[in-house]
C-alpha cells in the first residue's frame, strides 16, 4: 500500500470512527435516565465541547489541505464551498476562546450548519451523477469520486462528518445538566 493509499484509507477509517461515535452520541443524547457514566461523560463533553471542536475543525482543516496538496487531489467546486466554510471555524473558536467569548461554540454552528448542507447537496450530487453549471467551471468536476472506502466514505462524506460533529458538540454545550 502506498503512502497516498494508506493516508486515504486512515482518514476513511477515521470518519467512520467518527461516524459511529456521532450516531451513538446522538441516540444516547435523547436517553431520559442517563446511567452515571454517561452523565459524566456528557459533564466532560459539555464542559470541553469548545476545544473538541476546536481540533475537530482543526484536523478537518489540515486533512483537506494535505488531500490536495501532498496527495495531489484536486478540489471541486463544492469541495472549495465546503473549504470555506471550515476555514474560519478553528479561527472563529481560536479568538472566542483567547477573548473569553460567553458562548465560544456559537461562532462555529452557522459555518457547521452552512457546511452539512453544501457538503450533503455533494454527496446527492455524486451519488445521482448530476451536474451543476459552476461544477467544472473553475476546477475539477464535483460529480466525480476520487475514492470510496467502506462503501460510502469519500471526499464529501468525510467534510459531512466534520461539520457534524461540530454541530453535535455545539447541541451537547447548550444541554441542561
Amino acid at each position: 500500500m502506498t503512502f497516498p493509499d494508506l493516508t486515504i484509507f486512515a482518514l476513511s477509517l477515521l470518519t467512520v470512527l467518527s461516524n459511529i461515535g456521532l450516531v451513538l452520541g446522538v441516540f444516547l443524547y435523547f436517553i431520559e435516565n442517563k446511567p452515571k457514566i454517561l452523565k459524566w461523560a456528557f459533564g466532560l463533553a459539555k464542559k470541553y465541547a469548545v476545544f473538541l471542536a476546536l481540533a475537530v475543525s482543526i484536523f478537518a482543516t489540515l486533512s483537506s489541505l494535505a488531500l490536495s496538496e501532498v496527495l495531489g487531489l484536486s478540489p471541486c467546486s463544492l469541495c472549495i464551498v465546503q473549504r470555506a466554510l471550515m476555514y474560519p471555524i478553528p479561527i472563529a473558536l481560536g479568538l472566542a476562546v483567547f477573548f473569553k467569548a460567553k458562548k465560544p461554540i456559537n461562532y462555529a454552528l452557522p459555518f457547521a450548519l452552512g457546511g452539512a448542507i453544501v457538503s450533503l447537496y455533494h454527496i446527492f450530487l455524486q451519488v445521482r451523477g448530476s451536474q451543476t453549471p459552476f461544477c467544472g467551471a473553475f476546477s475539477s468536476n464535483c460529480e466525480i469520486i476520487d475514492f470510496v472506502h467502506f462503501g460510502y466514505v469519500t471526499i464529501p462524506v468525510m467534510a459531512l462528518s466534520g461539520f457534524l460533529a461540530i454541530a453535535f458538540l455545539w447541541l451537547i454545550s447548550r444541554a441542561k445538566e
